[in-house]
């Protein structure tokens, strides 16, 4: 199977061969609001001193970790996201009032935890 994507393609190849091997879900994004998006831009902090940085271009939010690039996530919930350049999710951690209080990467057997730290006043 030919593919133009970055992703692990096997299981169209089994499932071609053989019906019991089951495709993967595709996950697909959903829209939110402007506001809800710009709630979640900001820098977080995990206790190891990671950081995750959240911006907001052009209508979607990009996620860079320490010492990487920025990547696109995609809405999969209010508050979960997906990516579509690696097997992981974001979901943000908002308190009883609504306020954005951190972030959760889960990421194959990797869960990590990062705080919204508070913005700088320069």
């Amino acid at each position: 199977v030919l593919s133009n994507t970055n992703e692990d393609i096997d299981d169209i190849g089994l499932h071609l061969l053989e019906d019991k091997w089951p495709l993967k879900r595709v996950k697909k994004a959903v829209a939110l609001p402007l506001s809800q998006l710009q709630s979640y831009v900001g820098c977080y902090e995990t206790a190891q001193k990671l950081r995750f940085d959240v911006k907001l271009v052009d209508g979607s939010l990009q996620v860079k970790l320490t010492g990487q690039s920025y990547l696109p996530i995609y809405a999969e919930s209010k508050r979960t996201f997906f990516y579509r350049a690696v097997e992981a999710t974001i979901t943000f951690i908002v308190d009883e009032q609504g306020r954005v209080e951190g972030l959760r990467l889960n990421q194959g057997n990797i869960v990590m935890e990062a705080r919204k730290r508070p913005p700088n006043k320069e």
